[in-house]
C-alpha cells in the first residue's frame, strides 16, 4: 500500500477486521470501544471509521450499519498489521518429519499439506493447485518406463511437476525419447511465454 495510517486508525482497523472474520457481521463503534484500550469517545471512533472508509479500507453495507473491511482493507491488514514470524527450527523440523517416511502422492499429498498447515498455524489450511489446462510448460521429458509405456514429465514455469504414463504403439528406445524431448523443448525455449 502506498499510504500510512496512524496507530489509532491501525488499531480500529485491526479490531474491525478481526471481529468481522469471527462474526461475518458489520462492526460498530460500540464493539470497537469495548474491545480497544484507546480511551476515546464513540464519536471519535466513528470519525476514525469514516476516515478509514475514505481511504477505501472500510465500507458499510447500509446507512446505520457498522463497517466491514474492503478487499483493500484486508490486503493492508495482511501486509501491514498481521504479525508474521519465521518458523522456528523446531517447527520446521516437525513439519518435515510429518512428510519423511511417508510416500504421499497426488490428492493425499495435498490433503496432508492442508492438514499440516492448519495444525501449524491454528487456522484453516488450504492447498490449491492450478488446472493443467492453464499451466505454461517450461520443460518436457520422456522416460522409457516399460515396453510400450513411457513416463512423460511436464514441468511448468512455476515449478509444478506433473507426471503421466502414456501407452504407445511403438517400442521407443530411450535415445529416441531423448531426441523427442529435445525437439519439443526447443519449441518451449523459443516460446514468448517463457521468460
Amino acid at each position: 500500500m502506498d499510504f500510512s495510517i496512524s496507530e489509532r486508525m491501525r488499531r480500529v482497523l485491526e479490531i474491525i477486521i478481526e471481529d468481522y472474520i469471527l462474526t461475518a457481521e458489520p462492526v460498530g463503534s460500540r464493539t470497537i470501544s469495548k474491545k480497544s484500550s484507546l480511551n476515546v469517545s464513540p464519536a471519535t471512533i466513528r470519525n476514525i471509521m469514516s476516515d478509514l472508509e475514505d481511504l477505501g479500507l472500510l465500507s458499510h453495507p447500509y446507512t446505520s450499519a457498522g463497517r466491514i473491511p474492503t478487499e483493500r482493507g484486508l490486503r493492508f491488514y495482511v501486509d501491514s498489521i498481521v504479525n508474521v514470524h519465521e518458523l522456528s527450527d523446531q517447527e520446521q523440523h516437525e513439519i518435515r518429519s510429518k512428510y519423511l517416511g511417508h510416500l504421499i502422492e497426488g490428492p493425499d499429498l495435498f490433503r496432508e499439506t492442508s492438514r499440516i498447515l492448519s495444525l501449524s498455524s491454528h487456522y484453516l489450511g488450504i492447498v490449491w493447485t492450478p488446472r493443467m489446462s492453464t499451466v505454461v510448460l517450461q520443460h518436457i521429458e520422456f522416460v522409457k518406463f516399460k515396453r510400450h509405456l513411457v513416463l512423460a514429465i511436464l514441468v511448468s514455469t512455476t515449478g509444478l511437476v506433473h507426471n503421466r504414463i502414456i501407452e504407445v504403439e511403438e517400442d521407443f528406445s530411450q535415445s529416441e525419447l531423448d531426441h523427442l524431448s529435445d525437439y519439443l523443448n526447443s519449441f518451449l525455449a523459443a516460446s514468448p511465454f517463457i521468460r
